[in-house]
């Protein structure tokens, strides 16, 4: 039960109705499947990690969680070159460093006076989505 103003107690049920979203046990775990994860995971790697605690979930509901996610702005979809979606935690404003060898995915940090329009190079991402600089390196040794 929740307090409201007026002091009474509404149940946590009847607060999700009234905000029309659904905080499931199936969507929690997603989204914690995600935080501090900078390895931008795939949604069959997030499956995985998600499917350790809830046996019972499915592929599916996996990406309806991460799609509902997207649409929140709690999570950021990416489309890097012609792969699937990668998701990532981080929704600040921020571009993509993509190693040519391993694939690794590195958030890249640029100032806002010193960025570079690179607009032709940005790649449209899933509906819901934003718009990600994906940038290629070739990795020597990652640390």
């Amino acid at each position: 039960m929740k307090p409201i103003s007026s002091g009474r107690l509404v149940s946590t049920h009847v607060v999700r109705l009234a905000t029309r979203k659904r905080a499931t046990r199936q969507l929690e775990q997603v989204f914690k499947a995600l935080q501090g994860d900078h390895t931008h995971p795939f949604a069959h790697e997030i499956y995985r990690r998600v499917h350790k605690k809830l046996p019972r979930i499915s592929l599916a509901t996996v990406y309806r969680n991460l799609h509902s996610l997207v649409e929140e702005g709690k999570i950021r979809s990416l489309l890097l070159d012609e792969q699937a979606a990668r998701y990532d935690p981080e929704t600040s404003e921020h571009d993509h460093f993509v190693c040519e060898r391993c694939g690794r995915v590195i958030d890249l940090f640029l100032r806002r006076a010193r960025r570079i329009d690179l607009t032709s190079d940005l790649q449209a991402s899933a509906p819901g989505g934003t718009k990600a600089l994906a940038r290629t390196l070739v990795c020597g040794r990652w640390q």
